[in-house]
């Protein structure tokens, strides 16, 4: 027999399903993609992300904001006109700037010159983001590629996100890094949703086991959980494993998603 107390949390539930769905599409959640050094792939994870999104009829944004190696246009075999920096100083609007892009998606191409000296980097940020959120065309997720490290750069877009994608390989400078990336980038007393991907695994204990380290770390010493995103297999991309490579993409996408719709259902609850 269901008692009442259990009814009406049903009911909650409920209707904070309902409620989901409207809350995501008046505001695109905003995903950061984030290596704790470079060379773990975090580019290449980014594009593959925001595709793998926009295969589940979502409307993606794909925003290469690494200050460091702005990239993802030429990756995707893309050239543009307009760059992040025409949207943040230049206060271009979205559709000047953003260009199509493969799979469905929409691409704004990184800054090709600084901001200059009278913008500070939150500012830089804050304009852009606050673009995405105003734009006459609306998205569904806004994948930004933050580039690698600990700048503050990449510290403002992790305070705006609502979930933090941070990759980072086996190797143990790799490890090492990424564990100080959370610990500089990371508001300890309200921290975004953080999920560790494992990228250029051999096998599956291995990437186990690194999450694992990494997590033990972080709950100790910082006092927060990590979740975690998978592991992506190494080896080249071949006509055999593209197929593999796409269904591990997918399923990153789908724990994504379900991560962001609980996101938003504590939010609900928490009004």
């Amino acid at each position: 027999m269901i008692d009442q107390a259990t009814e009406l949390r049903q009911l909650a539930r409920r209707q904070t399903d309902l409620a989901v769905e409207p809350a995501c599409a008046t505001r695109p959640s905003m995903i950061a993609v984030t290596g704790g050094k470079g060379g773990v792939g975090t580019t290449t994870v980014a594009i593959h992300l925001a595709l793998a999104l926009a295969r589940l009829a979502d409307h993606v944004l794909l925003v290469d904001a690494d200050p460091d190696r702005s990239d993802v246009a030429a990756c995707c075999g893309l050239t543009a006109e307009n760059d992040l920096a025409d949207l943040s100083v230049g206060q271009q609007p979205l559709d000047a700037v953003a260009v199509a892009g493969p799979g469905g998606i929409r691409v704004v191409s990184g800054a090709a010159r600084a901001a200059g000296d009278d913008v500070s980097t939150e500012r830089f940020h804050e304009r852009w983001m606050a673009a995405t959120r105003d734009a006459a065309e609306s998205f569904d997720h806004v994948v930004v590629d933050t580039g690698n490290g600990s700048s503050r750069s990449v510290k403002t877009i992790w305070e705006a996100a609502e979930l933090v994608l941070l990759v980072t390989t086996p190797e143990t400078p790799s490890i090492l890094d990424t564990y100080a990336s959370i610990k500089t980038l990371a508001d300890r007393d309200a921290p975004p949703p953080i999920y560790v991907l494992v990228n250029q695994v051999s096998e599956p204990a291995v990437a186990h086991d690194v999450y694992g380290r990494i997590a033990r770390a972080t709950w100790r010493f910082l006092g927060f959980h990590l979740r975690s995103a998978g592991y992506l297999a190494a080896g080249p991309v071949t006509a055999e494993s593209a197929g593999g490579l796409t269904r591990d993409f997918d399923q990153l996408a789908q724990t994504v998603r379900a991560a962001l719709k609980e996101s938003v259902r504590r939010r609900l609850i928490e009004l």
